[in-house]
């Protein structure tokens, strides 16, 4: 029983670089520390009193893959899909990935409002190496425009590069569909992306 009261002791105390013990509670910082306010303090208002602050609109951020995902899931319940959320544990790593008919696939999901698609280095170099193993890989882009436009672009992965630094008129598309999400071929996707 004495090694975790020894162990919790030595929480309580540091050592100095002068060899002293300092209790971390007591040691002061050698730069002056910002004033905290109470949360429940009143805050200063070029409002009047009692008037109440004016509603803001709540705004929805806009999907950097255009809601693709459920859209594929939707539309291509076949294809066994699987999602990925790999952030910082795998750089670069598609959005999900698919199998159907005895082929896998991975497609990155994009969004844009214009020709140019946003494409990190990390996700360029990662399409880059599936290409070179022999694996396929996609870039899915929706291309929606204020003049009403709503188009769904497919490019190969092997052509990151060229889709990131000239947009999606550069690389040359597998399929270019119009019409929206109830006007697209979802049909012609899929023979695209199980292509042999």
């Amino acid at each position: 029983m004495a090694a975790p009261s020894l162990w919790l002791s030595g929480l309580r105390r540091l050592w100095s670089p002068h060899g002293i013990a300092v209790n971390p509670l007591q040691v002061r910082p050698n730069y002056p520390l910002p004033k905290l306010r109470r949360a429940d303090a009143p805050r200063a208002s070029s409002q009047p009193q009692g008037a109440q602050p004016p509603e803001l609109p709540l705004t929805r951020r806009a999907p950097s893959d255009g809601g693709l995902r459920p859209l594929l899931r939707r539309h291509l319940p076949r294809v066994h899909w699987t999602t990925v959320e790999s952030g910082a544990l795998a750089p670069g790593t598609p959005d999900c990935e698919g199998c159907w008919g005895g082929t896998s696939f991975w497609i990155e999901c994009k969004a844009t409002a214009a020709w140019a698609v946003r494409i990190r280095p990390e996700q360029v170099g990662w399409h880059l190496r599936r290409a070179r193993a022999g694996g396929r890989s996609y870039f899915l882009t929706r291309r929606s425009t204020a003049s009403g436009a709503d188009e769904l672009w497919l490019h190969r992965g092997s052509e990151a590069a060229l889709l990131s630094a000239g947009g999606l008129r550069q690389a040359d598309p597998l399929l270019v569909s119009e019409g929206g999400p109830v006007g697209w071929d979802w049909e012609r996707l899929l023979a695209q992306l199980t292509r042999r």
